[in-house]
């Protein structure tokens, strides 16, 4: 799979500007939704209003059809992206339209949410059953990145392993963390006898 690049500041301030206005205003609103699925929405929502500036000449979320929609489909698929990664995509971008059409109906009475059923997703492909590297292949692993003088590949792996944390939870990693102290919290227990 091709990753996706995240969206610069620069890119993002290209983007129209009724796109990203909308786009916060729905983030802000959608108080339902957890914090992990508004960031994976804040993320693909971008990607999207990136992609429809760049492919389809800026244009407003409002004038999108569900032509213009399966061709950014596509793409990710011709990226080989996961059938998971493009029905997550395909998700923000629909709730985003259910939202438009049900608190902007006055401003945009003809618009649709142009994702529909006929747009069909492939079926899923097989994932791979995950298998955690074995002692021998992670000694084997620090000992050539440290042979290499890969230092921050090095802590990347032995950091990631041992806690056990995701790659995009590895990557917000800050450095001030490195000599936070431990909160140590007491609570004092009396016998209810």
């Amino acid at each position: 799979m091709d990753r996706l690049n995240d969206i610069t500041e620069e890119e993002w301030s290209k983007c129209n500007k009724f796109n990203r206005d909308i786009m916060q205003d729905f983030l802000d609103n959608s108080t339902e939704l957890s914090p992990q699925t508004l960031t994976a929405y804040h993320s693909n929502l971008m990607i999207w209003f990136n992609w429809v500036r760049e492919n389809l000449d800026n244009m407003k979320e409002t004038e999108i059809k569900s032509r213009d929609y399966l061709k950014y489909q596509n793409w990710l698929f011709r990226l080989d992206h996961s059938t998971s990664d493009v029905h997550n995509k395909r998700s923000a971008i629909s709730s985003l339209n259910n939202y438009i059409m049900l608190y902007y109906e006055d401003r945009f009475p003809t618009f649709h949410n142009f994702i529909n059923k006929a747009i069909k997703m492939p079926e899923k492909t097989f994932v791979h059953e995950k298998q955690p590297l074995t002692k021998a292949e992670l000694t084997d692993l620090t000992n050539k990145l440290a042979e290499l003088g890969e230092w921050q590949k090095l802590a990347y792996i032995k950091f990631t392993y041992e806690t056990g944390c995701r790659r995009g939870e590895s990557r917000q990693l800050r450095k001030d963390i490195i000599n936070a102290k431990p909160i140590i919290k007491t609570k004092t227990v009396t016998d209810l006898v």
